[in-house]
């Protein structure tokens, strides 16, 4: 194995090892099991159980995600709870002055 290869396998270790404790501590905080939080924030329980077991990365977006759920829980809640789209897509009629 080259120099390369090995550090490639490092680096990728040390990501499943940083991410694994961070999903893991994201999950402890809110005092709930994997089948409760991801009950509530709407996550796949397979994918976040190989997640904290260390079997796969999460993307940026997830971690981000994770994030927004350890600091404002409660706006995760208010936002998954909204029915349909994020926004209005039909627009405010304009009248003219």
């Amino acid at each position: 194995m080259s120099y390369v290869s090995r550090r490639a396998a490092f680096i990728r270790r040390l990501e499943r090892q940083s991410a694994k404790r961070s999903v893991s501590q994201i999950r402890r905080a809110t005092g709930m099991s994997i089948e409760g939080f991801c009950s509530r924030f709407k996550a796949d329980v397979r994918l976040f159980r190989s997640w904290e077991a260390g079997a796969a990365i999460p993307s940026s977006h997830a971690l981000a995600f994770l994030k927004v759920i350890y600091r404002h829980p409660d706006f995760v809640d208010e936002a998954l709870s909204q029915p349909g789209p994020f926004w209005d897509p039909t627009p405010e009629p304009v009248t003219s002055p």
